[in-house]
């Protein structure tokens, strides 16, 4: 178990069990203290559940586990409201509630800022699913940076890394994976997601160990596909080595098998990148202008699946 293992467990389920438990346990003496301790654990709630990289800490389907934990929590404090209860400090009280009033206006600003991406229309390109046969949902991938690491860099604005969820909601066959085939997307075939030509392949650099990074490739072995009409290339990273199936000038069309999921580049484990850029805007990995993707008319963020 590495030091990231143990943040996410301690994020995603010791934080989140502690903080249910003692709203659970609470006898609060008013209305008014119930009604701030629900708004609370609603927006931590929502908070963790919408933000909260599931699948690869605890998996993607504990997520609702917390949201009924706490449902339950709120009701069983409900219940327990005790006014006959004395306030052995007013100054222990009025701490209490500004800390509460705090932690609810960072919640509400997050959500705020993490809920643009769901309304904030944009320019964007219709693509189709680049990866069948499975369940694959979205690591990172939105507006915000919050929700997606690459938005600060202009081409990767609106990028999304995707991985394969198995049955049970884990995107690896063991909870901690130490080995390639142990991630449900590694050697998945991938798709044309749009038709175009094929204008640079990189097919040369070896698939890495889980968790060994080239910072020097960033993007590993990849393709890009231009389609002259509309203006927009598509960037498809992280390739298998030796699995990319077409060369530069090839005409590709929706739905071709184009290559398969690897690890290669500056990646910590198996994964499909994939962004839009406008072609003549520059630099496809930083200085080129990103373009929003939709998939059947939607704009997929974190924890969309598909």
């Amino acid at each position: 178990m590495t030091w990231i293992h143990v943040i996410s467990f301690a994020a995603y389920l010791i934080f989140p069990v502690i903080f249910i438990f003692i709203i659970f346990k609470s006898r609060p003496r008013s209305f008014r203290i119930w009604l701030f301790n629900t708004i609370l654990i609603v927006m931590y709630t929502f908070d963790l559940y919408l933000t909260g990289n599931w699948a690869i800490a605890l998996g993607y389907y504990f997520r609702y586990f917390i949201v009924v934990f706490s449902v339950i929590a709120v009701v069983k404090s409900y219940r327990a409201i005790s006014p006959t209860c004395t306030i052995k400090s007013k100054w222990k009280a009025t701490t209490s509630l500004l800390v509460q009033l705090i932690f609810i206006a960072i919640f509400a600003i997050k959500a705020t800022y993490v809920l643009k991406s769901f309304f904030i229309e944009c320019e964007s390109v219709a693509l189709c699913y680049p990866l069948k046969n499975g369940n694959y949902f979205v690591a990172h991938g939105g507006k915000t940076l919050i929700l997606n690491h690459h938005h600060p860099v202009s081409a990767q604005k609106y990028a999304m890394d995707i991985l394969q969820l198995n049955a049970f909601g884990l995107r690896s066959r063991k909870l901690w994976p130490t080995q390639l085939k142990d991630f449900c997307i590694y050697n998945a075939e991938i798709y044309s997601p749009c038709s175009g030509i094929v204008t640079k392949v990189i097919d040369e650099y070896e698939d890495l160990t889980p968790g060994t990074m080239d910072s020097s490739h960033i993007a590993g072995n990849y393709l890009i596909i231009s389609n002259p009409q509309t203006g927009v290339s598509v960037f498809l990273a992280h390739l298998k080595k030796g699995s990319i199936k077409v060369c530069e000038g090839d005409l590709v069309k929706e739905n071709d098998i184009i290559a398969q999921v690897g690890n290669s580049g500056n990646t910590s484990e198996p994964h499909l990148h994939l962004h839009a850029f406008k072609t003549e805007t520059g630099d496809p990995l930083s200085l080129a202008e990103g373009i929003a993707i939709k998939f059947e008319n939607k704009c997929l963020i974190r924890n969309s699946t598909f």
